[in-house]
């Protein structure tokens, strides 16, 4: 009214909506609040925080897939060779290949190498190869097994050495 003067105070609370950002690797999946991420990419999430305004939150998320491995058939050669192997992996950040026996391999890290075998692995007349595929991080590895037997080289013997006359005949 006239001649009076009047205060009010307010008092307001404003609260803010707020936003983050985080990375994540994964293996194979990430499930991200029900949200089942199969790719690599940027993903975006609403949310809202706990004053009831928007939180929007986005995820970089990198997708590596988890590793396979195949050692092969299961073959056999000669005491008196060696055997390639051929070994196929993928999604691999490194290969190996190793012996249950005493032999070795010309070059262990790479999917096409050369099993020599062992005397132990002879004698055995057999061994396993382990072919293993070193997966990315997190994804763990994969292992896969061929076994190479191994056979003595076939032996002749066709008795002692003989002399004979051209005119006669000789039994074997």
């Amino acid at each position: 009214a006239a001649g009076c003067d009047s205060i009010h105070t307010l008092n307001a609370t404003i609260n803010y909506s707020n936003s983050n950002n985080s990375s994540i690797i994964a293996c194979d999946t990430f499930n991200w609040n029900g949200q089942i991420i199969t790719t690599t990419g940027t993903y975006t999430q609403v949310l809202t925080n706990i004053d009831g305004c928007d939180s929007t939150h986005t995820l970089n998320v990198t997708i590596n897939n988890s590793p396979t491995a195949f050692a092969g058939n299961d073959a056999t050669i000669c005491s008196d060779t060696s055997y390639i192997v051929n070994g196929v992996a993928t999604n691999d950040s490194l290969v190996l290949w190793t012996t249950s026996g005493d032999g070795y391999f010309t070059y262990p890290n790479q999917n096409n190498t050369r099993y020599n075998p062992g005397n132990n692995d002879i004698n055995t007349g057999s061994v396993t190869l382990t072919f293993t595929s070193i997966g990315y991080h997190p994804c763990g590895n994969a292992v896969d097994q061929m076994n190479l037997n191994i056979t003595n080289e076939p032996t002749a013997f066709a008795g002692n050495d003989a002399t004979i006359c051209s005119d006669t005949s000789y039994i074997v």
